[in-house]
């Protein structure tokens, strides 16, 4: 029986998701409390934890401030584990952000086959940024809006697939446990 606990998914996640009366104590969450307190959104079940990694996986390459704050209203929204789909918009960080996005960018300038825009240091400018954002929104949301879903797809089906193969492997570590004590 020890053997199938320590193969327990739910309890592995659960281990490094945050609890729900850490983040109460906390005063910037205090003010999300009536959300924080919905149960749906800390369960931890197949169903939950892969939509989250859709939708964090999905929200951290949209090029949009306040990444948090709309994986959390869409976790609330398709009752996705609040904790897990927050987390994982951390992908996108300032260190990530840059590579992540001009990746975007040129995936989506390909994909609408347009001439993509060469920035050079010296015109990093607001002034130069600004007058070429234009041509440069529409390849970035593009390349951002399909990177987001074939990612957040394959986090998707990843945590499906990992999360049937760990039943199946409790399954038949049960099955061989009745077995062997039925053979004694």
């Amino acid at each position: 029986m020890t053997a199938m606990r320590k193969y327990s998914i739910k309890k592995q996640i659960s281990r490094y998701l945050p609890n729900q009366q850490d983040l109460q104590k906390h005063y910037y969450f205090r003010r999300f409390n009536t959300l924080i307190r919905q149960p749906r959104l800390w369960h931890c079940n197949r169903h939950s934890i892969a939509i989250a990694c859709f939708i964090g996986l999905f929200v951290a390459m949209i090029p949009l401030p306040m990444q948090m704050l709309i994986a959390a209203s869409s976790a609330a929204l398709f009752q996705a584990n609040l904790p897990l789909s927050v987390s994982l918009v951390w992908i996108s960080n300032p260190i990530t952000m840059p590579p992540l996005f001009y990746f975007a960018y040129q995936l989506g300038a390909k994909l609408l086959q347009l001439e993509t825009v060469t920035l050079s240091s010296e015109s990093l400018s607001l002034d130069s940024i600004a007058s070429n954002f234009l041509s440069i929104w529409l390849p970035l949301l593009t390349g951002s809006l399909l990177l987001g879903t074939l990612l957040g797809l394959a986090g998707f089906y990843t945590v499906n697939w990992i999360w049937r193969r760990n039943v199946l492997l409790r399954w038949h570590l049960r099955k061989q446990s009745t077995r062997s004590s039925n053979s004694v």
